[in-house]
């Protein structure tokens, strides 16, 4: 699922109950951290990578103060961001629902805004 804002973002975490967040720090509607801190006071235990182009450590200190699990800055390889999404499902023992296992990671999908340029789809 994505979601294009943090009200977004807050309503899929409460009603898609995700095995995992990639929550970005700059959103349109307000900031990531407002975002997760709402995620967390509903109750939404759901791991939490940010990744953001925000790369200051007084951010990055922030990000882990309200809830997240990992903190990735832009640029990054795609490679160590899917070791970081294993590991941190690894460590925060997240299972498939309906298979009682853990939770396949077999594509990535990274849904650009419009003033991005086009859409990327990585697998």
């Amino acid at each position: 699922m994505t979601a294009s804002s943090g009200a977004e973002a807050v309503r899929a975490a409460a009603s898609g109950r995700p095995d995992l967040v990639l929550l970005d720090v700059m959103m349109p509607d307000g900031d990531g951290f407002e975002a997760l801190r709402r995620i967390r006071s509903g109750g939404a235990e759901v791991p939490v990578i940010f990744l953001t182009a925000r790369d200051e450590v007084p951010d990055r200190v922030a990000g882990f103060a309200v809830g997240a699990d990992d903190y990735v800055t832009k640029p990054f390889s795609l490679d160590e961001l899917l070791g970081r999404i294993r590991a941190v499902l690894k460590r925060t023992r997240r299972t498939h629902p309906a298979r009682g296992c853990a939770s396949p990671i077999s594509s990535l999908t990274r849904t650009r805004t419009r003033s991005e340029g086009p859409v990327r789809r990585w697998s």
